[in-house]
């Protein structure tokens, strides 16, 4: 840490530096909706970071903080700022602070990208990914109270935190629409849709959270609720994936269009199937779809937009539960996402660690059900995982962490790898975490 004195304004400078690779079974792997997605060939940066956080004490009310951080992979360690705000001193337990704040959805949300504070690589993606939400530009209060000497409790220090605002807009990977299975039309049966990975850029409007953290003893207990309006957009899609008889073709949507509009008419289907690549059989299926199970979004492109509506009001709620005591130390939490109308689920994990000297090995569990049910169709995103992870202390301000974990993903929906996975997918973490 930095600190420098000017006149009557203290300032202090602090940062970190994370240098990580990702290993997998050359899958393409979704992390988590703030995390790009990543295959064996470009994984070396995924866990990559670098960030400062610059304090400025005006006086015994007033200060301002922000930190700007870059991260690898897609985002190049571009830099941004994770937060920017300016805090008064309202009264000795009263803070208000207004500008671009956290948003303290999880226990590890205030440090998500600083990964020397927490025992794992990454977090847990199972309920990490849950809320594309990350911070807020508005305005927050915090309340703190402490109370001594409780009876048989001891010492609690109690935290409550009301928030409102609206989000940046936020790059996020999610499972969405795109291309259709015709398999089963031929037969009289209804069009499926595939579900892949989407970048969508989603932005959150009229954000209510409240936030409550008590700290008793050696225990911390936290719970976060968010109500949200989701505005979502993304990329059109250039290209659409058909499924027809255990085969796949990759069209373009122009080409979809047109034979759900009726241009093409069906006596031109030997003419499509030399051009696109689809038999006679897959083109008179195709003609044959009702138009009105498609319709157009996202920028008027190609998409199945029954199933992925660009406005959605949500809901988020977690309580999560910290223990540490000598060299034990536990970690827990549950989340529960609702977008109305569209999806619901929950997700948790559990982790459990003992401290040998410079070393701390843990064990992670956890597992998400996601199901999702529209007007077109209904699918879930489910799977479980176990985690064996080691961290070695090589001095107050460096740590060595590996993760190694075991995820057993649904076999429809892929769990959080794109296009699916069918079978049990081994994922090696690696990371260097320091702070100054």
């Amino acid at each position: 840490m930095v600190t420098a004195k000017t006149l009557d304004t203290s300032f202090y400078l602090n940062g970190f530096l994370s240098a990580g690779a990702l290993y997998t079974e050359d899958r393409t792997l979704i992390i988590d909706s703030q995390v790009e997605q990543v295959t064996e060939s470009d994984a070396t940066l995924i866990h990559s970071a670098a960030g400062i956080q610059l304090d400025a004490i005006l006086s015994n009310e007033v200060r301002f903080s922000a930190q700007l951080v870059g991260t690898g992979l897609e985002d190049n360690f571009n830099v941004r700022a994770e937060w920017a705000y300016g805090a008064i001193k309202l009264s000795p337990e009263t803070t208000l602070r207004a500008g671009r704040i956290r948003l303290p959805t999880f226990i590890v949300s205030d440090f998500f990208e600083v990964g020397f504070a927490f025992p794992w690589v990454t977090p847990p993606p199972e309920i990490y990914f849950l809320s594309p939400i990350l911070n807020l530009e508005g305005v927050d209060l915090l309340i703190q109270k402490n109370f001594e000497g409780i009876p048989i409790i001891g010492n609690v220090n109690v935290l409550i935190q009301p928030m409102f605002g609206q989000s940046v807009k936020t790059d996020a990977l999610l499972q969405l629409p795109i291309g259709l299975d015709l398999s089963s039309v031929q037969a009289g049966g209804e069009i499926a849709p595939i579900f892949g990975a989407r970048n969508i850029v989603i932005q959150a409007e009229d954000v209510a959270a409240l936030n409550l953290s008590v700290q008793i003893e050696k225990v911390n207990l936290h719970f976060n609720y968010t109500e949200a309006l989701l505005l979502f957009s993304d990329a059109p899609l250039e290209r659409v994936i058909l499924s027809y008889a255990d085969t796949a073709k990759t069209v373009e949507y122009a080409f979809l269009v047109a034979l759900l509009d009726g241009s093409y008419a069906t006596g031109a289907s030997d003419l499509l199937a030399s051009t696109q690549g689809l038999s006679e059989e897959q083109i008179q299926a195709l003609i044959g779809i009702d138009p009105t199970l498609l319709e157009f979004s996202f920028g008027n492109e190609i998409s199945v937009s029954n199933l992925a509506p660009n406005q959605i009001d949500s809901s988020f709620s977690s309580l999560g539960f910290e223990w540490q005591d000598r060299n034990w130390m536990l970690m827990a939490e549950y989340a529960y996402r609702e977008l109305k109308d569209f999806t619901e689920g929950g997700a948790w994990y559990l982790t459990v660690g003992h401290q040998f000297g410079p070393f701390l090995p843990h064990l992670t569990f956890a597992a998400v059900d996601a199901k999702f049910e529209t007007s077109a169709a209904a699918f879930s995103q489910e799977q479980h995982s176990i985690t064996v992870g080691l961290v070695f202390q090589y001095s107050d301000s460096l740590v060595l962490k590996s993760d190694f974990s075991r995820i057993e993903p649904d076999k429809v929906s892929g769990g959080i790898f794109q296009l699916g996975a069918d079978e049990t997918v081994d994922v090696l973490n690696v990371a260097i975490e320091s702070i100054f």
